[in-house]
């Protein structure tokens, strides 16, 4: 593993690549029910608040990391970005505004709504894992005293 710490160049053009990536991920969510989805139900626009949500968050914390980077801050920001997508991502599950029964599988192979719940659960684990590796970063720079790059 990799102990160096990493350019500032490199996580500039992280950031940037996300506030990008996140912006277009925005635009998509919001336009995905004109673009008439057989799949996607009328309920998507109960999750949408949700998904929104967990976009503008990202985009705001890649916003004030693209000025202001210290590890210790950016680790702070992986927490509340990985919350946010876990409220978005479990409100998804929650409401399920996906339709896949229509699609005909062979026998014995369970069916894509099942397996997006699932994906969607694993998703959700994944971003807590995220969440509590990156608090125990953060903490560690906090104790100690490592505030500034």
């Amino acid at each position: 593993m990799n102990n160096l710490p990493e350019k500032r160049e490199n996580r500039i053009g992280t950031y940037i690549s996300t506030l990008v990536l996140g912006g277009v991920a925005l635009w998509v969510m919001n336009k995905l029910p004109s673009w008439n989805i057989p799949y996607l139900l009328d309920s998507y626009q109960n999750a949408l608040p949700a998904i929104n949500l967990s976009l503008y968050v990202q985009i705001a914390m890649n916003l004030v990391l693209l000025f202001y980077h210290p590890r210790f801050f950016h680790h702070l920001s992986q927490v509340v970005t990985a919350g946010f997508s876990i409220f978005a991502i479990s409100t998804i599950l929650r409401i399920f505004p996906l339709d896949f029964s229509s699609i005909v599988l062979p026998t014995g192979v369970p069916s894509i709504n099942l397996m997006a719940r699932i994906a969607l659960g694993v998703a959700i684990g994944g971003a807590a894992i995220g969440a509590l590796v990156h608090a125990v970063k953060f903490l560690a720079h906090i104790f100690r005293g490592e505030v500034e790059d």
